[in-house]
């Protein structure tokens, strides 16, 4: 939808002072194009501004597509600027443009940009699903030739408001259209993501049949590349090694460790290789070769401390988990336990909580080896919580959905067709034999699908703390945060540092190379981001591309030190391309520091401000530099 920056336009607008052309249609273009290309820079009020003059000189008999892109581009603007309800009036009159027209292959690519849009939007998830819903019935109404995007689209949104069922089914029947237009990178791509999907899930089954199914396609259909072939082998032995098969486990570990050796970007395949080293501590562990596995490990701990992981979200909870796997099977407890304690603080510090039972589990375990049942006896309930939760909110969905299947196909078929019986008697009696029969196989069929539920789900926790696309924290999160320190008696709050963080011109990054490419490099900068951090520190998605850091403890020159050495050489490493920026032909960030003295809840919404404030100097002062300002009383 969104592409270019009309920046020789935009020169040739402002040098003949088009503004003041007798042609209104002239006008009318010279404030939309501005508005654009202030749109482009982020800089929405402004945008919003020329959008309200173009608006002075619109005519109705300009191109219904003239006028949808106008009336999108306010939608876009308005939803930016928070302003929900007149972006959802402006973008009911595109709606309006395309009514009645057949230009229903116009109309939605922009429905489906529009859920896009609200996805980053606060309650972002609901409102993509009621937008895509809606663009997917029009699309059925219309016979909309290339509908497997927007089944995939829905399933994407249901996944990411957790509607676990739906989202597979949806992606599923996506992936059935893919491969009958024999659309191959799609199908490839389509294949891995619901094969991570059920393996999220606890499903070792389908995510073994579906990430095989996609290894076979690429391989098939491509000279052999590397890294896609290496990510989906690493996928299928964390399926294979979680049901005990070391034997497959190990055909694509080998499989994954040859991907490697051909991937020709350095600073990529350095960082495949870190997680193959945990990747092979793990897998001689499991044999019971504990030396081995931690000769594995301290390779895989000496490559992350060197920076070699910076593909890898959240390494180091994998490797503490790792570590104390070793030393559990080693009969270490004591050993294993402060391990895990470690991999437990990091995830509930980052909010990481779709690992809580994961680490509850290997917790358990290690108490009752150590014979602490107070410990164990707690454990042991907080599991038995999150399975309850989980099994009460993907029971609701499947019940609903076995429900249907039966009443509908079953039930009101069989009554309709005894309706029309005329011996009474018989009918009454096949009745309660078929309603009794209905019954049994509709308890039986929900007792399974329960049973099977709380299989598929043991890995599955809460996640309503960590950000879909980037899998760092959310505002809920910082939230969260602030509330356990005005609690906290901890004495390392008592200085305290926030970065705010905005990556440079980063709309027109997703305007010229795509939506998908923007996503990719917004889960990078975060993972980054991450790793620059010590245990403890909070890393999260503000809103759009705006990160927050807050380091607790922290004084003003580390915090200055950290920027300077870690954050922005780290970014810079990414070398990420960013043709459309002003500043660089890479992706760089603007950087707004504040440290102080911490903080009863004003002093903390005090330094808050001053960060913002920070980071609106950095943006003023040109962008790809940092600005340290001091809170004090």
């Amino acid at each position: 939808m969104r592409k270019g920056s009309y920046s020789d336009i935009i020169t040739v607008i402002d040098d003949n002072d088009w503004f003041k052309d007798e042609n209104h249609t002239v006008r009318f273009f010279s404030y939309f194009i501005k508005a654009y290309g202030e749109s482009n820079k982020a800089n929405y009020p402004l945008a919003l501004a020329y959008l309200n003059q173009a608006n002075r000189y619109i005519d109705e008999a300009m191109s219904v597509d003239i006028l949808a892109r106008y009336h999108y581009e306010f939608s876009y603007v308005q939803l930016h600027l928070k302003l929900v309800t007149l972006s959802k009036e402006s973008f009911s009159k595109v709606e309006q443009y395309y009514d009645g027209t057949s230009n229903v292959n116009l109309l939605i690519p922009i429905l489906l940009a529009r859920a896009y849009d609200l996805s980053h939007s606060e309650r972002g998830a609901e409102l993509a699903i009621q937008q895509t819903e809606k663009t997917l019935a029009l699309a059925e109404s219309t016979h909309y030739e290339k509908i497997e995007h927007v089944y995939y689209t829905l399933g994407l949104n249901y996944w990411n408001g957790k509607r676990i069922v739906e989202g597979i089914n949806y992606k599923i029947k996506a992936l059935e259209l893919y491969m009958d237009k024999q659309l191959h990178e799609d199908v490839i791509h389509i294949l891995t993501d619901i094969g991570i999907d059920y393996l999220f899930m606890g499903d070792t089954t389908n995510a073994i049949k579906y990430l095989t199914d996609a290894i076979g396609y690429e391989i098939d259909g491509h000279e052999p590349g590397g890294e896609s072939i290496y990510y989906i082998a690493n996928q299928l032995y964390t399926a294979h090694s979680s049901r005990g098969d070391l034997v497959q486990a190990e055909k694509y570990l080998l499989l994954a460790e040859e991907e490697v050796a051909k991937i020709e970007r350095q600073y990529v395949k350095d960082n495949h290789l870190t997680y193959l080293s945990l990747i092979k501590a793990d897998f001689t562990s499991r044999q019971g070769d504990s030396e081995a596995a931690l000769h594995h490990i301290e390779i895989a701990e000496d490559r992350f401390k060197s920076g070699y992981a910076g593909k890898i979200y959240h390494f180091d909870i994998k490797m503490n988990m790792t570590y104390g796997d070793i030393y559990q099977r080693r009969g270490e407890h004591q050993q294993a336990l402060q391990y895990y304690k470690q991999a437990e603080t990091f995830i509930h510090h980052r909010g990481v909580f779709y690992l809580i039972d994961d680490i509850n589990e290997r917790l358990y375990k290690s108490y009752k080896a150590l014979g602490e049942w107070a410990q164990t006896i707690a454990y042991l309930e907080k599991n038995n919580q999150i399975i309850k939760e989980q099994r009460d909110d993907h029971n609701a969905q499947y019940s609903q959905y076995i429900y249907g299947e039966f009443d509908v196909k079953n039930k009101e078929e069989r009554i309709q067709k005894l309706q029309s019986q005329s011996e009474t008697s018989r009918i009454s009696l096949l009745l309660s034999l078929l309603l009794l029969f209905g019954m049994v196989l509709f308890t039986v069929t929900l007792k399974y699908k329960n049973r099977r539920i709380v299989e598929l789900n043991k890995s599955l926790a809460t996640i309503s703390f960590t950000d879909g696309l980037t899998s760092v924290a959310n505002r809920h999160a910082l939230d969260q945060l602030w509330q356990t320190w005005e609690t906290s008696k901890d004495d390392t709050l008592s200085a305290c540092a926030i970065i705010m963080i905005d990556i440079d011109y980063f709309k027109r990054f997703n305007d010229y190379y795509g939506h998908h490419d923007g996503d990719q490099a917004l889960k990078r900068v975060a993972a980054a981001l991450q790793r620059c951090c010590r245990p403890g520190d909070f890393v999260g998605r503000y809103g759009g591309e705006e990160f927050i850091m807050v380091l607790p403890g922290m004084s003003g020159d580390a915090v200055t030190t950290l920027v300077k050495n870690r954050i922005q050489p780290t970014i810079g490493a990414l070398n990420i391309a960013h043709a459309m920026s002003d500043v660089s032909d890479r992706i760089t960030l603007s950087i707004g520091i504040a440290s102080g003295e911490a903080m009863p809840e004003q002093k903390r919404h005090a330094l808050m401000n001053i960060a913002d404030k920070a980071l609106y100097q950095a943006k003023e002062q040109g962008r790809d530099q940092y600005v340290h300002l001091h809170y004090a009383d």
